[in-house]
C-alpha cells in the first residue's frame, strides 16, 4: 500500500483533515495487501494503517475514510476493515467518535523510513529476522541435472496428466522416506500429494465429512493450518500449550465432543516443545472414546539442527490419525509439494475427493521422486541440520552479546527462536522494527487468545552468521531508541 504525494495534501488540511477518496486508493491498495505475507486480511489492514501513522503520512487528529470506502477501495469485506479498526482502537492508535468517524489518536514518536543494509540480507533479499528455512543451501545444480534428464528421457510423462493423487513414483518414494526416516510404516496408496499442508488439511476435512464440526487447535499455533480449518467452516477451540505440549485435559474439559484435533506433537510450532508421553496416551484414549480424528502436522521437526525428536503420533495411532508433512520448507517454497498419509481403510474415500481437485506440478513431482530415490534428500537433510545448528548458535551468540539488555532467550527448538522482552512491550518493538525494515515477529501473531507474555520470534535459518550479527546491531539501535 503506497503512500503517494496526495496523502501529504490530505493530511495538511487545517482542521480535522480527512484522507480523500483518491488518496485512500493510493495509500491503501489491494495489491500491497496481497503482498503482505500470509497474514489474515484484517491483520494486513491493521499493519498498513499503523505504518501510515508511524511514518507520519497520517497525523494525529486526521480522520480515516469510512469503513465502507476502505472496503470498496481494497476490494475486501467490510468486516475485515471493521475488525482491523477495532483492534487499532483497542491498541490506542485510533479513536472512534460517535456520529463523527474514526480519528488518529496516536501522538507519539514518528519513525522515519530506513532501507535495510544490503550486507545483512540473504542472497535472495530476505530481511532478517524473517521466519523461513535455508533455501540458499539447496543444491540447485543437482536439481537442474535431474530436471534436464527428466525432460530428455521422459517428456511425455511430464506433459500428460498423471494420477491426481500424486505421481506413482513420488508416492512410492515418499512412502519409503516416511517409513525409514520417521518410523511411520505406510503404503504408496496411503500417500496423497498436495501443494501445501493447508491444502492437505482441507482435503482431509472434506474426505472425512467434517465441514462445520468442532476441532481443538494449539494456542499458540501455526496460522496457515488454522486458516485451512476455518476456510472449511470448522469451529476451532483454542487449547493452551505449555512445556509438555498441548494441554489435553484442558481440551477434554473445553470441548469433550469435538470431532478432532490439529496438533504438532513432535515439535510444536512455534514453541518447539514435544507432546510428552502421558499426554500422547491421554490424547489416544480421548480420540478412541470420542471417535475423534487426529490431524498431525509434522513439518517443524525437519532439519532444524536440534536433538532427535520422538516418532510421529501417527505411528502410535494409525486408525484415527491423518499425518501431514511438506517438502516446501526443507527444499524450496516454490516446489509446492506436500502430502498426507491416510489410514489404509480410507484410501478410497480420500481418492474419490482428491479426484475432483487440481493437480500438483507433474514435473516437480517426477524430479522430486528422483531426488529422493537417489539419496539426494538424505544428503540435503544432513546439510540443512548442520546449517541450522550453526545459524541458531550464531543468533544465540548475537542475542547474548548484543541484545542481552533487551531480549531474554527462551525457546529455540524447531525453526523458531523465541525471546522474552525486558521492559519493552511487543507492540512498541514491532512498530519500531517494522519502520526500520527489520522483520521481527510478535508471539501474538501465533496466539488465538492474547496471553500478554510479551515475546518475539526471530528467524535464523535463512541468514548467514555475518548477516545475523549486522541485523542484531541494527535491532540494538532500534531498542536503544525506545529507552525512556
Amino acid at each position: 500500500m503506497r503512500v503517494e504525494a496526495n496523502i501529504g495534501q490530505a493530511v495538511a488540511k487545517k482542521a480535522k483533515p480527512v484522507i480523500t477518496r483518491q488518496a485512500a486508493r493510493h495509500a491503501l491498495t489491494a495489491n500491497h495487501l496481497v503482498n503482505d505475507g500470509d497474514r489474515l486480511v484484517h491483520e494486513k489492514v491493521y499493519r498498513r494503517i499503523r505504518h501510515l501513522i508511524l511514518s507520519g503520512a497520517v497525523a494525529h487528529g486526521d480522520r480515516l475514510p469510512s469503513s465502507r470506502l476502505l472496503a470498496e477501495n481494497l476490494r475486501i469485506s467490510r468486516n475485515s476493515v471493521l475488525t482491523a479498526i477495532d483492534h487499532l482502537v483497542a491498541d490506542g492508535w485510533l479513536k472512534s467518535r460517535r456520529g463523527s468517524g474514526v480519528y488518529v489518536s496516536y501522538s507519539g514518536r514518528r519513525i522515519a523510513e530506513a532501507s535495510w543494509s544490503h550486507g545483512a540480507e540473504s542472497p535472495r533479499g530476505t530481511i532478517p529476522f524473517a521466519l523461513g528455512w535455508a533455501s540458499d543451501i539447496f543444491p540447485v545444480q543437482v536439481w537442474n541435472r535431474l530436471q534436464s534428464r527428466r525432460w530428455r528421457t521422459s517428456p511425455e510423462a511430464i506433459l500428460r496428466q498423471q494420477d491426481r493423487n500424486g505421481v506413482p513414483a513420488l508416492r512410492e518414494a515418499i512412502a519409503a522416506h516416511v517409513t525409514l526416516v520417521r518410523g511411520l510404516e505406510c503404503l504408496p496408496s496411503q500417500i496423497f500429494v498436495t501443494t501445501c499442508i493447508p491444502s492437505a488439511v482441507e482435503l482431509a476435512v472434506q474426505a472425512l465429512g467434517l465441514i462445520g464440526s468442532e476441532f481443538w487447535v494449539e494456542d499458540p499455533g501455526c496460522r496457515s493450518t488454522l486458516n485451512a480449518l476455518t476456510r472449511a467452516e470448522i469451529r476451532v477451540v483454542p487449547i493452551p500449550v505449555d512445556e509438555r505440549g498441548m494441554d489435553i485435559e484442558n481440551g477434554i474439559s473445553s470441548a469433550p465432543d469435538a470431532a478432532g484435533v490439529l496438533v504438532t506433537p513432535a515439535r510444536q510450532a512455534p514453541t518447539g516443545v514435544m507432546l510428552d508421553g502421558a499426554r500422547r496416551n491421554r490424547l489416544a484414549q480421548w480420540a478412541r472414546s470420542a471417535k475423534a480424528w487426529i490431524f498431525e502436522d509434522d513439518f517443524n521437526w525437519n532439519g532444524d539442527g536440534s536433538s532427535p525428536v520422538i516418532p510421529p503420533y501417527a505411528a502410535q495411532d494409525r486408525n484415527r490419525t491423518i499425518y501431514f508433512n511438506s517438502f516446501n520448507n526443507i527444499l524450496f517454497p516454490g516446489l509446492r509439494v506436500a502430502y498426507l498419509v491416510a489410514p489404509t481403510e480410507l484410501t478410497d474415500t480420500f481418492a474419490a475427493v482428491r479426484g475432483s481437485e487440481g493437480d500438483v506440478n507433474t514435473a516437480n513431482q517426477l524430479i522430486l521422486a528422483d531426488f529422493i530415490e537417489e539419496g539426494r534428500l538424505d544428503t540435503h537433510m544432513k546439510r540443512l541440520n548442520a546449517c541450522n545448528t550453526e545459524r541458531r548458535a550464531a543468533l544465540l551468540d548475537c542475542v547474548e552479546r548484543q541484545l542481552s539488555k533487551f531480549l531474554v532467550p527462551k525457546h529455540s527448538a524447531g525453526g523458531y527462536f523465541i525471546c522474552g522482552l525486558d521492559n519493552f512491550s511487543e507492540i512498541d518493538l514491532l512498530s519500531a522494527a517494522d519502520a526500520h525494515n527489520i522483520a521481527v515477529t510478535g508471539m501474538s501473531e501465533f496466539e488465538l487468545i492474547a496471553s500478554g507474555r510479551e515475546e518475539v520470534v526471530l528467524g535464523f535459518s535463512q541468514f548467514e552468521p555475518p548477516g545475523l550479527a549486522e541485523a542484531a546491531a541494527a535491532l540494538r539501535g532500534v531498542l536503544n531508541s525506545l529507552r525512556p
